[in-house]
């Protein structure tokens, strides 16, 4: 018998059981024929998922498809991975760029920043919108040149388009992911001397948090201002899950990162300075200042099924790669995860993972005990 031989509703019941991710993996099985499109469509319509930039810029191209997606999408998926394929070819210094290769660079970032308007401007229209995911992937296709004068013109992608991804539906959306630490976009504290906050981007991602079910960030500069509520009026939240990540140790320093810094730390927006003299010592105070707000959360949360704070342990010698260590703020257990794993991963338990932070404090309380204890054999 063939496919095409059942009736309508057990072909409906059919398609109704694929997920998909079915199609995004292979779009030509949208197109098998007519009747098989018609019941692909509504399936592949519930979830958006772009894996590229390039993919990006032919979505924003497709506005048939946007148009059917507009009131049956639920979720959507976006990551772009930077506009070095041009440009892959230069190498060396800034010297060597001409004139065209100038303007053909600010043409493709015009190109990404009008495809990146019509995706948000498409996604705040989507009535049934709930989750969301923004990331930023490392282009590690482009030369240091390239990604010198990305850092010039403020990143391939403005930190307004950030700014205007943070308000796709806002107050609507349940379930929201960020990952900017592998972009090249102006984040940081505010640059706005009327409105410092409006470019602070962990203010913004704030006024999101009460109506989250879901939140995970991670950003290369990031502050616990993110956070800092009091525990006693956030009950009512009906936040389930919060991750912050502050590994980035699999991406590259970049001219931001002074001293020295065996892999990319995260930089205190409140105090980006600290991360230029000392770049392990501000970032494991960072960690710490998060983990403080973090356990606050998990007190005043009543529906939290994990409150986590992801780090790289930076030992005495700094020697990648580092252990990636987890602690989850509701029961204080310290997990270690390996590279890849996600986010809310149960790892590896670690009874004492404190012990792998690095932390000069922690290591002369060490050595306190071990004096007190040599004092206490004595006298025995």
């Amino acid at each position: 018998m063939h496919l095409y031989d059942f009736p309508v509703e057990i072909l409906d019941q059919i398609f109704r059981e694929l997920d998909p991710s079915f199609f995004y993996d292979d779009l030509g099985r949208l197109t098998v024929s007519k009747l098989w499109y018609q019941f692909a469509l509504p399936r592949f319509l519930p979830e958006l998922r772009i894996k590229s930039t390039r993919s990006l810029l032919a979505v924003a191209d497709n506005s048939e498809l946007l148009a059917r997606a507009e009131p049956l999408l639920e979720a959507a998926d976006l990551t772009v991975d930077g506009l070095g394929r041009d440009f892959s070819h230069i190498r060396g210094s800034f010297a060597g760029i001409g004139k065209d290769t100038l303007i053909a660079l600010t043409d493709c970032v015009r190109a990404f920043s009008s495809s990146y308007d019509v995706i948000i401007a498409f996604l705040n229209r989507c009535p049934r919108l709930k989750s969301l995911r923004l990331r930023m992937k490392e282009d590690s296709r482009a030369g240091k040149s390239i990604n010198g004068l990305f850092d010039m013109m403020g990143g391939y992608c403005k930190a307004d388009h950030v700014l205007d991804t943070f308000a796709v539906r806002a107050g609507n959306l349940t379930s929201l992911v960020i990952d900017l630490a592998g972009g090249r976009s102006s984040s940081g504290t505010g640059t706005d001397p009327d409105d410092p906050d409006k470019t602070h981007f962990c203010m913004q991602l704030r006024r999101l948090l009460p109506s989250l079910r879901k939140f995970h960030c991670r950003m290369d500069r990031i502050c616990p201002h993110m956070i800092d509520f009091d525990h006693r009026t956030i009950g009512d939240w009906p936040l389930e899950e919060i991750i912050i990540n502050l590994s980035l140790q699999d991406f590259a320093i970049d001219q931001y990162y002074y001293g020295f810094a065996p892999c990319r730390v995260p930089v205190d927006c409140r105090d980006p300075a600290h991360a230029r003299q000392d770049p392990i010592e501000a970032a494991v105070v960072l960690r710490e200042d998060f983990e403080t707000w973090m356990l606050d959360l998990a007190q005043g949360l009543k529906h939290a099924r994990m409150v986590r704070t992801i780090w790289d342990a930076y030992p005495e010698r700094c020697r990648l790669p580092f252990d990636i260590l987890a602690e989850d703020a509701l029961n204080s257990h310290v997990y270690r995860l390996q590279p890849g794993d996600p986010w809310d991963a149960m790892g590896e338990l670690i009874d004492d993972g404190k012990e792998f932070g690095y932390s000069d404090d922690s290591e002369e309380e060490h050595q306190d005990e071990e004096e007190d204890h040599d004092d206490a054999a004595i006298s025995e």
